[in-house]
């Protein structure tokens, strides 16, 4: 995360915990914090399991821990020598722009924030207003690397997620080799730019930019009930179109364009929903937009290997005071908190979508526990599921279920 905030219950770079210090490893699994990439080679050369970690912005303790005891080790990404000052206020030690292809590449223990800052900040004659990432989620201090190995996404279908972003990746490997992974190895490019871990330690990205352009933001209310019939629309008109044309057609993204960067906040006990759409004022093409549719054995070891320590406890975060009870009050209190965020306004790319901010994020991480958790339904099935679950929230049989919920 950026230095002012971090707060007190993170566990990285000391315990292999999550940034609410939630979901603990074995308390025997080493913590590696290299300095350099060759420091980090020894030290995947040295253990029998390895994966890396950043500030660990996860509530799935099997996806980010290494193992279960002292022969394995998480790699932290976030104290390499050039990572820390860009951590600490000098982005340009991890980050390098290069305009004439439109990418950037950073190195991976960078946070979302602190490259779309440095992007945004980044003022020439090409671009007097900076550049920014085409698409970033609501979530954005973690690592740049974790970001696209687990698909963060925002909202857009033109864009897909960071890892849809990519246009190459630096990969270290179970022999501690570096690997410049591409598109031209279809294969294992496919698997790399979603290893969720998996494949080795990322080490660097190189991804697309676009300039910091205005984009107008509006938001309306709307029910359940309208959503719902939304979706039933939209879901006529996209089996329609796919009947005699390919996922990637001309007629598909026709359309789905009209929700394309649309974000819907539900507030479930008070069955309102926001929809917050974005349109961009120099709007790309469409045949863009469709090109972009198709690409949807240890070594033994004496002693501890230089840049591996034993965890250190860090305090978890508690319960909220009063979180458990009144949820229709919690449920409207965020909509008045969330309010701030979505007001109708045309403004650079990077202040017009939406994302946490550093102050939000110190806040409500220090403050309350919470898990977060994404369901993938398919386009052709959605209003079939979401006409279920307005019916359990709101319907005559389950009455009353709506009243349980704080915010969705």
């Amino acid at each position: 995360m950026e230095h002012d905030a971090a707060h007190t219950f993170c566990g990285l770079p000391y315990e292999l915990s999550n940034f609410q210090g939630h979901f603990k490893c074995d308390k025997s699994v080493m913590v590696g914090r290299p300095t350099d990439w060759n420091q980090a080679a020894s030290l995947v050369r040295a253990y029998d399991r390895v994966k890396a970690v950043g500030v660990d912005h996860s509530w799935w303790k099997e996806q980010f821990c290494s193992g279960d005891n002292s022969t394995d080790i998480n790699v932290v990404t976030t104290e390499f020598t050039n990572v820390l000052p860009a951590i600490q206020g000098s982005p340009q030690s991890a980050i390098t722009i290069d305009e004439s292809a439109m990418t950037v590449t950073a190195a991976a223990g960078v946070t979302q924030r602190t490259l779309l800052k440095y992007l945004d900040s980044y003022h020439t004659d090409a671009a007097p207003d900076g550049y920014t990432l085409p698409a970033f989620s609501w979530f954005i201090d973690q690592t740049i690397a974790g970001a696209v190995a687990t698909a963060t996404h925002g909202s857009s279908f033109m864009y897909g997620s960071l890892s849809s972003q990519l246009k190459s990746l630096k990969l270290m490997d179970a022999e501690g080799n570096i690997r410049t992974i591409t598109p031209t190895d279809a294969h294992l490019w496919k698997a790399a730019t979603v290893s969720v871990g998996r494949l080795g330690i990322i080490l660097e990205v190189t991804m697309m930019i676009l300039k910091n352009a205005p984009i107008r933001r509006d938001k309306a209310d709307i029910s359940s009930n309208a959503f719902v019939d939304s979706m039933v629309q939209l879901q006529q008109q996209y089996v329609a179109a796919r009947a005699n044309n390919s996922l990637t057609s001309w007629a598909v993204w026709q359309v789905i364009k009209p929700w394309n960067e649309v974000q819907l906040f539900w507030f479930v006990p008070s069955n309102m929903l926001w929809k917050v759409t974005y349109t961009r004022l120099s709007p790309v093409a469409d045949a863009d937009a469709i090109k972009v549719l198709a690409t949807d054995g240890a070594s033994e070891r004496s002693a501890t290997p230089q840049g591996a320590y034993q965890q250190q406890a860090v305090k978890e975060a508690g319960t909220g005071i009063g979180i458990e009870t009144n949820p229709r009050y919690w449920s409207d209190l965020y909509r008045v908190y969330m309010a701030m965020n979505v007001v109708p306004d045309t403004l650079p790319a990077r202040e017009s979508y939406v994302s946490i901010s550093e102050l939000e994020n110190r806040m409500s991480s220090a403050w309350n526990s919470y898990d977060q958790y994404e369901v993938a339904i398919p386009l052709s099935k959605v209003p079939d599921c979401m006409k279920a679950v307005n019916e359990e929230l709101y319907g005559p049989v389950r009455g009353g279920m709506a009243s349980g919920c704080r915010h969705c």
